[in-house]
């Protein structure tokens, strides 16, 4: 709690300092904490983050205060708590009472979202190729940073990674009640932070079914693209702290994930176009210029600095090394040609395309039907905002170009970078999607927000009826219903309701092991019968973390005895856990500890000397 009290007392110190809304000064604070996380982490001093962000946040309500003095309390600090910051401390505090029931039930959370973020939790700084417990080491750390700067100097929670990704929702889309004020009647104002609760809470749930059931990226990268076009266009004439919020929002951005980099390049096209004639106009002055030039470099310099750290900690993934062989001429040439094997996936894609909803809403919008609502919100901005017509058609085309450009980029991973049940599947369709969506819905929102009233109006209210209906009808109510433990098991019964079941089972098979070998100047060999890419090898290693695990199983390593030899010699391991599944191997092989006693399931052992020695931990099996 002390690091989002920390976030929210520089929010409010800052709107009050530069007489900005909090909606305004809330993600500016939230996207700072997360890049000084990052620099410090980079450093190899993580915990710094905490201290150094407490400072900033101390200073700004002193500086507040003192200018409120001066100005004999001209700064109206009861202006603060308007709607903005009432919606958002209601959907804060769902995203911490509302995800302690969540559980890791997506492959791809078990094998890095969440596993990096618990990793990185216990460490100081990022971790090199042999420490890395993520097979995807390369991955930028930008959106899970969040939930690393919450937990710094507190034990780990795994609820919190939920929070964290909650939290980036409610902080992202705040500036669009910037606007919002408090109205004469009681029951308006709890309408307005109800509503604007949802919608900080819910918005990606218009645009993903993964929203509040996978931990990855995707959300958050639309968000945070989202965030900086509607900066860019609320802000006509852009100021410092503008310029800040954008260029830390594409910052991160580039560091979020692979496709990070495509998404911010095209978002700071698109801030460019909206920005250009305040910028050009004042240019001429130095700092104008110089501030406008670390603005636009801050971003690629960002990107530079986490490949400059992959390439020192000789960190990769299996995606970097096939990209090259993936884009090779002759796959170029066999997929612009629409050969053979591109047919089926191809015909499969543009389906899904047209006719597949992006969220678990019965008449939820495909990405086809999402471009024609973009172009007629488009057509709707560009005739009640004549003045702005030029830049809505040159922004949303721009964005719409970006979109197709990445549809076609993901076609052509599902054939060639991923592997082939992803394509005949197309798997994980729905997350990779959403991104671009998500941002250019938010910059919908933000253009026409301001007119809207005009549905309200007598003879048009019909109009505002239909528009709402038509939202309600669209969105993933599915998401909500999994903040409440009825919900969320419900819906997965008919889903993953295997792993749902095998989260709880394997916790509780590791967890006294894991809370005495889970540090992390450990590294675990888990002796078991299943590989290291099965699902119980995967949570344990998660349930271990920030330990280094390595899976010991007869199916990767046939002469399993030369194997825990070599272990027990080769001095990188610390420990030996053996899995409750481990008997029949143990009663096989008939390994021994340093006393002579048989290995049982469910024992942890310490290497000491190239032996074993059994630790006496609480729920071992005797």
């Amino acid at each position: 709690m002390i690091p989002l009290l920390l976030l929210l007392a520089a929010a409010v110190g800052l709107a009050a300092l530069a007489r900005r809304s909090f909606a305004e000064t809330l993600p500016l604070t939230v996207l700072a904490a997360v890049l000084v996380t990052y620099l410090c982490t980079g450093a190899g001093y993580k915990s710094l983050a905490l201290p150094l962000v407490g400072a900033a946040a101390l200073t700004l309500v002193l500086l507040a205060g003192i200018k409120s003095a001066k100005e004999g309390g001209a700064l109206r600090w009861r202006a603060l708590a308007g709607p903005a910051l009432a919606a958002f401390l209601a959907a804060a505090a769902a995203a911490f009472f509302c995800a302690g029931h969540m559980r890791l039930i997506n492959f791809d959370d078990v094998a890095h979202w969440a596993l990096y973020t618990r990793q990185q939790c216990g460490l100081e700084h990022f971790p090199n190729v042999l420490e890395s417990a993520s097979d995807f080491a390369d991955y930028p750390p930008g959106v899970q940073l969040l939930a690393v700067f919450l937990q710094i100097g507190a034990p780990f929670r795994h609820a919190m990674l939920f929070t964290a990704q909650f939290l980036w929702a409610a902080a992202l889309a705040l500036p669009l009640l910037k606007e919002a004020q408090w109205k004469n009647r009681w029951w308006k104002n709890a309408l307005w932070v109800v509503g604007g609760g949802l919608l900080l809470l819910g918005l990606p749930a218009w645009f993903t079914k993964f929203y509040t059931y996978s931990l990855s990226a995707e959300a958050v990268m639309g968000l945070l693209l989202g965030y900086a076009l509607v900066t860019a266009w609320q802000a006509r004439e852009p100021r410092l702290l503008d310029a800040a919020g954008v260029s830390m929002a594409l910052s991160l951005l580039m560091i979020a994930k692979s496709t990070g980099p495509m998404y911010a390049v095209f978002g700071l096209a698109a801030v460019l176009l909206l920005w250009a004639k305040p910028l050009w106009t004042a240019l001429h002055r130095p700092i104008t210029a110089l501030t406008a030039l670390v603005a636009v470099a801050a971003p690629f310099a960002f990107w530079g600095s986490w490949r400059l750290l992959c390439a020192l900690k000789h960190t990769s993934s299996y995606f970097t090394q096939d990209a090259p062989d993936a884009y090779s001429a002759a796959n170029l040439k066999e997929f612009f040609s629409f050969g053979p094997r591109v047919r089926p996936v191809a015909m499969h894609y543009l389906e899904y395309f047209c006719t597949e909803a992006m969220n678990q809403a019965r008449f939820g919008l495909s990405a086809l039907a999402f471009l024609a609502a973009v172009w007629l919100s488009a057509a709707l901005a560009m005739r009640w905002q004549r003045e702005r017509r030029r830049k809505v058609l040159a922004v949303f085309g721009l964005l719409t170009a970006c979109f197709l450009i990445y549809a076609v980029m993901l076609c052509y991973s599902y054939l060639y970078l991923f592997q082939d049940w992803e394509g005949a599947e197309l798997s994980a369709y729905h997350r990779y999607i959403m991104p671009m969506p998500l941002a250019i819905g938010m910059l919908a929102a933000a253009v026409l927000a301001p007119q809207l009233r005009r549905l309200w109006r007598p003879g048009r209210r019909w109009q505002g009826a239909a528009a709402g209906l038509a939202l309600a009808i669209t969105f993933g109510w599915g998401a909500f219903s999994r903040l409440t433990p009825v919900g969320y098991t419900a819906q997965l019964a008919g889903s993953q309701p295997g792993w749902y079941a095998e989260y709880g089972q394997y916790e509780a098979e590791c967890a006294g092991a894991a809370a005495v070998l889970g540090q992390t100047e450990n590294r675990v060999a888990i002796l078991t019968e299943q590989p290291a890419w099965g699902h119980s090898s995967r949570l344990f290693k998660y349930f271990f973390a920030p330990a280094g695990t390595f899976s010991l199983n007869p199916l990767e390593y046939g002469n399993l005895a030369a194997a825990l030899q070599d272990l027990l010699t080769n001095q990188q391991y610390t420990n030996v856990w053996c899995a409750p599944d481990s008997g029949g191997l143990l009663a096989e092989f008939g390994f021994t500890d340093s006393e002579g006693r048989a290995l049982r399931p469910g024992a942890a052992y310490e290497i000491q000397n190239g032996a074993l020695v059994r630790l006496d931990l609480p729920g071992q099996g005797e």
